[in-house]
């Protein structure tokens, strides 16, 4: 079919598809926001310095039984920072 400017549509929505979808599309901004915090503002707290390296999103995978969130760094997160960043994403989801 086509459509046409007037024509009138019906959309719906799938919300029990929907629900979890919209939980992980959350959760790429609350792993984005850990990641921020723990590369680049916990260290620049400790150190007095600004930092020039920034955490930037390359992209993302959403459905709704997984997310992917993929991102620019400067090298390979240490196992401590890693530990961090999901302690602050759990953290989010417990409170």
């Amino acid at each position: 079919g086509t459509l046409s400017v007037g024509d009138t549509v019906k959309c719906s929505v799938d919300y029990v598809r929907r629900a979890p979808i919209a939980s992980n599309h959350t959760m790429t901004h609350v792993l984005n926001h850990a990641l921020r915090e723990v590369l680049i503002k916990r260290p620049e707290k400790e150190s007095g310095k600004t930092s020039t390296l920034t955490v930037d999103q390359k992209g993302s995978l959403v459905d709704e039984t997984k997310l992917r969130f993929d991102f620019s760094w400067s090298g390979q997160l240490t196992p401590e920072q890693l530990a961090e960043v999901e302690k602050l994403c759990m953290d989010r989801i417990v409170n």
